[in-house]
């Protein structure tokens, strides 16, 4: 009887351990799988968390760019229109007009990947030889020319400038806000002469999904004011635009209301071929339609009546079918993502394409100008010159090619 319950209480004994071993591993497995179920909620919310905070991101940071007005070197000087080159043109605004056509062609592009050193990740870009040719015809005795024309400069993730090589030496290179330009004085020039630019130059991709992707939450300094306000083309407070529903619309995304002025361009703007004057954007409303400078004049004026900053950009895009085609497109600037581009009118004229879209750009864009109204070129786009003496006429040529 007592060994019977000598072993009954060793068996309970040994029931009791191994309850309490059970249990332990029942409670490290729920540990973990409760840790990993926790990671897994932490990664999705991560993602779902930055598609939220792009949509929720308000327009309250600055950027520095600033324009100064250019004096004039003599007062008696006679200043000449420089070129107002858009989509369809190579001919230049000034009584000089230019029908010269370029026959060159965009070679095969043999792309490289570069670390851009404020990204995470390698980015592929094209390499290219950039050339700006201005040919100088003289049609009398001219003793003085100051000529200025915009150079390209380094954008941060868009392109980065290796060389420039001019063949005739610059007076001096110098910069406003974010421009970057060239200027010659050419005394007592005794013939017809040119003066060429080549700039080396890497340029990559970069739209709103980039911009989102790299998420570098970029604070520029400075005032960001100036991208709110009227200023010539871009009529920010024409009762027209401001009686527009649209520019009050709430949305509770703000880039929801980016999207909406985007669309009611394409909605609203038919692509009517180059216009070389340049008309605004109440003016391109009430024609339903303009060239690339009026999609884009008319894309920035909707998004600063609706408290977005927004500028219009210039330069020449790779793929254009004549390079000597200036192009316009705008860029909005969005908290923690900074300028952001956007380009409605190649998004128009694609047809079915998502190359180019709301979200996507193609990696052929140039930037040359960030200022809509160029006091430094006298308000004229690319180039501008002065002379004294017998008039003189000048055309300009593009010329780009993939190292």
């Amino acid at each position: 009887m007592n060994l019977r319950n000598l072993n009954l209480r060793e068996m309970i004994k040994k029931f009791k351990i191994l309850k309490i071993v059970f249990i332990s591993i029942v409670t490290v497995l729920l540990i973990l799988l409760l840790a990993a179920s926790f990671t897994s909620c932490c990664n999705m919310g991560y993602f779902i968390g930055k598609l939220s905070e792009l949509r929720n991101k308000t327009t309250t940071s600055s950027d520095s760019v600033t324009t100064s007005d250019t004096q004039d070197l003599n007062t008696n000087t006679e200043y000449t229109a420089a070129s107002t080159e858009d989509t369809d043109t190579s001919s230049s605004t000034s009584s000089y007009a230019s029908d010269t056509s370029v026959d060159s062609s965009i070679e095969t592009s043999q792309s490289s990947y570069t670390d851009l050193g404020t990204t995470e990740e390698k980015v592929e870009g094209k390499k290219i030889n950039f050339i700006m040719d201005y040919n100088f015809d003289i049609l009398g005795k001219t003793s003085r020319i100051d000529f200025i024309t915009l150079i390209p400069g380094d954008y941060e993730d868009r392109q980065k400038i290796s060389g420039i090589d001019y063949s005739i030496h610059p007076a001096r290179v110098f910069s406003s806000g974010s421009n970057k330009y060239a200027e010659f004085i050419i005394s007592n020039p005794l013939s017809d002469f040119e003066l060429k630019i080549s700039a080396q130059l890497e340029i990559y991709e970069y739209d709103l999904g980039r911009a989102m992707s790299l998420d570098k939450h970029q604070t520029p300094p400075g005032d960001l004011s100036k991208y709110f306000e009227e200023e010539k083309y871009i009529e920010v407070n024409d009762p027209i635009i401001q009686n527009m529903d649209l520019v009050h619309t709430f949305t509770e995304y703000p880039l929801d209301h980016v999207k909406m002025n985007y669309d009611y361009v394409m909605e609203h703007l038919n692509y009517l071929g180059y216009n070389p004057d340049d008309i605004g954007a109440v003016e391109a409303l009430k024609n339903k339609g303009g060239d690339c400078t009026d999609y884009s004049d008319t894309f920035v004026t909707l998004c600063r009546a609706s408290g977005f900053p927004a500028r219009s950009i210039e330069g020449y895009p790779i793929d254009a079918g004549d390079l000597n085609m200036g192009h316009s497109w705008s860029e909005v600037f969005i908290s923690d993502f900074g300028w952001v581009p956007f380009d409605p009118t190649y998004d128009d004229t694609n047809g079915s394409s998502q190359d180019t879209t709301f979200e996507n750009l193609k990696n052929v864009y140039i930037y040359m100008s960030f200022i809509r109204n160029d006091t430094t070129l006298n308000n004229f786009h690319y180039y501008s010159y002065s002379y004294e003496g017998d008039d003189l006429k000048v055309d300009k040529k593009i010329y780009i090619s993939m190292n």
